[in-house]
């Protein structure tokens, strides 16, 4: 199993043999494609962790790729690679929402390096948000063991958020069938 899936598009993908082979020894699939057209087609239909995108192409360029990627997939880490310095190429990249900025010549361990920083960041996050679930379920099961009556049952589950809409209104109990409307659990 690879450690991510990554799309490197860049019309000059045969130069780039060596920072593909440095990756895909490393444990990770790569695929890679040479124009944006066929790149926005691919994240359509692929699961993909991070894209590697030139920033300039013939055909549509590496930022108005990197919108339409967006478009399809806000979420989807995309890191911008190019020979331009210019500060107007990478603000307008930056304000496309993307992950790292790359010059060429990249090489393979500067690569590397940035999609550390990115996938890791994802594993920490998710780590995070089970550690706090986790937590919180820790948390109710000391409160049922404490056997709280009516009352604090209600006060802890409206600070757990179970109960309330963040408008002040409480949602209605359920009963032991899971409906809110006993007629209902007599129709199933």
């Amino acid at each position: 199993m690879s450690l991510a899936k990554i799309l490197w598009v860049d019309d000059e993908i045969d130069s780039l043999k060596s920072q593909l082979l440095f990756l895909q020894n490393k444990g990770y699939e790569v695929a890679c494609l040479t124009n944006g057209f066929d790149a926005i087609d691919y994240v359509k239909e692929h699961p993909l962790d991070v894209v590697l995108l030139d920033e300039s192409m013939p055909g549509i360029s590496g930022l108005e790729t990197l919108a339409k990627i967006k478009a399809i997939k806000s979420n989807l880490p995309v890191v911008m690679i190019t020979k331009n310095e210019a500060e107007n190429v990478m603000e307008d990249a930056i304000g496309s929402q993307i992950s790292d900025y790359l010059i060429k010549p990249v090489n393979p361990s500067q690569v590397l390096l940035s999609l550390k920083k990115i996938l890791d960041n994802k594993r920490l996050v998710s780590e995070k948000t089970t550690t706090s679930y986790q937590q919180e379920f820790r948390n109710l099961f000391m409160e049922l063991n404490s056997n709280p009556d009516a009352q604090e049952w209600q006060k802890n589950l409206c600070q757990a958020g179970v109960l309330g809409n963040g408008n002040g209104q409480e949602r209605q109990p359920r009963n032991a069938g899971g409906f809110s409307n006993p007629e209902r659990r007599s129709q199933h």
